[in-house]
């Protein structure tokens, strides 16, 4: 959390919060919760500056949750009488994640239309912001767990007596949460995900505070596309059902629908705002199920309570788990107090492996951005985004079979940040080169190992892994040397007299738009291994025939 975002938070501290309740008349509370936190603005902040922090906070904790949701659903164990249902625990757990990361990118998406770089940082745990509901916290799926999550997606309305149909589960439900965070001093502000959106909705809807000129339409062409995410994903249909206990498993299953969007308008941003928070909270989807309608995460989740409940009614154990024996808050870090460090040697050179390409990860996601779509190079940095995702799948699989190194447990994936992304004016393909590098010298030092725990199956991984990074470091290379001007990153230039955008129009091509990354883009695509400038033709390829027209206001690119 940046100082700014602090600064913030201690001013809504004084300004009062909205603890958890089963008051019904919560509901009613939330225009006068948005007002309050729109008092709560610092006195020397600008409404600018105080949207960029919000979307800050809506940034992290859409990465927070993301990273959440994909270790509860590494820790699960699928096996047993309720397998079945585990599964579709563990799948729906995935889906919701790929969702949190559209999420995270329309964020982005946002931040670039008002000029600002991307933000991808997250606070390693434990921090707590003001806006989060609660403590961040990687561990594996429990009821209470499962709780939270319903309740940071909750409609603020869904605890209101007066739905007497789901009067036990609402008490079930309020029971854990209030067993959890009571009244004690010091817990968390328990907001919902959706104050956050309806706060950052209502200041992005006032031209008066966020006048026209503060939006930036050239950074259209340079956005996050569901073409180039949501691949593989399709909006399914949820049967009409109003007795959420008859609802398959395979319900949860089924729903998931990566929201990405490009805008160049205000009013385009505030629409896929209000679909991103639909899509946590689906405000009144509880009361009548709607064919067509997708499940939000917070039915999904809700789904998953009451089978939690009904699994440990019939077994008779109230601590009944389906996990494996793996800790919270895994950590490559040393110190006092830290109560599960990965301290087998092994373990903890392949957890530094996995931080180290979540790093890759975020640093050519945050690079992505300063790519237009016109950029061949764009495809290329695309395709390795992908590649470090299976990559983190496949590590994580390797951590949940190897020793935390204390009292019998089973080592996770640490989800660490680097102590710096990709800040403006840093060389990305230098950064990138420097990565692949070090994540060679790690290879060689866990092909290496001696340890009992290694398998032929992680050397095999390894080779396959290395053979991938020799060909993205000669790629690299060769956009080196084509390229040898240093990479400034994206930078908002207004072009004199450009004509203005009314609402809803769509991006023109003007006049002095930036050149191509590279006008020597055929010898960076010359590879020595045919097989790897057939992958990298395929993903600049794909870039180049979804190119977006450019528009009226464009920045300068260059890229080393």
């Amino acid at each position: 959390m940046s100082q700014q975002a602090r600064v913030i938070a201690d001013s809504i501290k004084r300004h009062g919060s909205m603890p958890v309740s089963t008051d019904p008349a919560a509901a009613t509370h939330l225009k006068r919760t948005i007002a309050r936190l729109e008092d709560a603005k610092p006195a020397n902040y600008s409404w600018r500056r105080y949207l960029i922090e919000l979307l800050h906070v809506g940034a992290s904790l859409e990465h927070a949750l993301m990273v959440e949701y994909l270790y509860a659903a590494y820790t699960l164990q699928v096996e047993g009488a309720h397998r079945d249902v585990i599964k579709a625990w563990q799948t729906s757990l995935l889906m919701m994640a790929k969702e949190e990361m559209g999420h995270l990118l329309t964020v982005q998406n946002i931040l670039s239309l008002l000029g600002e770089s991307p933000y991808l940082q997250r606070k390693n745990y434990p921090w707590d912001a003001e806006f989060y509901p609660f403590v961040f916290t990687l561990e594996p799926l429990s009821r209470l767990s499962v709780a939270r999550y319903a309740f940071a997606e909750m409609p603020p309305d869904w605890l209101d007596d007066k739905d007497h149909d789901r009067r036990t589960l609402k008490r079930q439900l309020a029971a854990v949460l209030q067993n959890r965070f009571g009244n004690k001093a010091g817990d968390p502000i328990t907001h919902h995900v959706g104050t956050l959106y309806a706060l950052i909705i209502d200041i992005l809807n006032n031209p008066e505070w966020i006048p026209d000129s503060e939006f930036d339409a050239a950074s259209y062409d340079y956005q996050a596309a569901w073409d180039d995410w949501g691949r593989g994903y399709v909006l399914p249909e949820t049967p009409t059902d109003d007795d959420e206990d008859t609802k398959d498993t395979k319900v949860v299953m089924a729903d998931a629908n990566v929201i990405i969007e490009r805008f160049a308008t205000r009013d385009a941003a505030i629409a896929a705002l209000k679909r991103i928070a639909t899509q946590g909270e689906a405000p009144q989807s509880h009361r009548k199920r709607r064919k067509g309608v997708p499940l939000s995460h917070f039915e999904r989740f809700l789904a998953m309570f009451k089978q939690y409940q009904r699994i440990c009614s019939e077994t008779g154990q109230t601590g009944w788990t389906p996990t494996r024996n793996m800790p919270t808050n895994p950590t490559t870090a040393a110190g006092n107090g830290i109560r599960a460090r990965i301290k087998d040697d092994y373990a903890h050179e392949w957890a530094g492996m996995f931080n180290l390409r979540y790093e890759m990860l975020l640093t050519y996601l945050s690079h992505s951005f300063r790519l237009g779509r016109h950029e061949r190079l764009r495809g290329v940095v695309m395709n390795k985004v992908f590649g470090e995702m299976y990559n983190l799948k496949t590590i994580a699989g390797i951590l949940t079979g190897l020793p935390l190194g204390a009292r019998g447990k089973q080592a996770g994936p640490p989800f660490e940040m680097p102590k710096r992304l990709l800040p403006a004016g840093t060389a990305p393909w230098q950064r990138h080169k420097e990565l692949l590098q070090q994540s060679r010298h790690r290879a060689a030092k866990l092909k290496a190992s001696r340890s009992k725990t290694a398998s032929v199956e992680h050397r095999n991984y390894l080779r396959a892994l290395d053979a991938l990074d020799d060909e993205a470091l000669r790629l690299i290379d060769s956009v080196l040397k084509a390229s040898p001007q240093p990479a400034l990153g994206r930078v908002k230039q207004v072009v004199s007299g450009a004509p203005k955008r009314d609402a809803g129009e769509a991006p023109t091509i003007a006049n002095g738009a930036a050149k191509p990354i590279a006008s020597r883009i055929k010898d960076v695509l010359k590879l020595p291994s045919k097989r790897a400038v057939g992958k990298i033709k395929r993903g600049a390829n794909g870039a180049s025939k979804r190119t977006a027209r450019r528009p009226a206001r464009m920045s300068q690119e260059r890229a080393r």
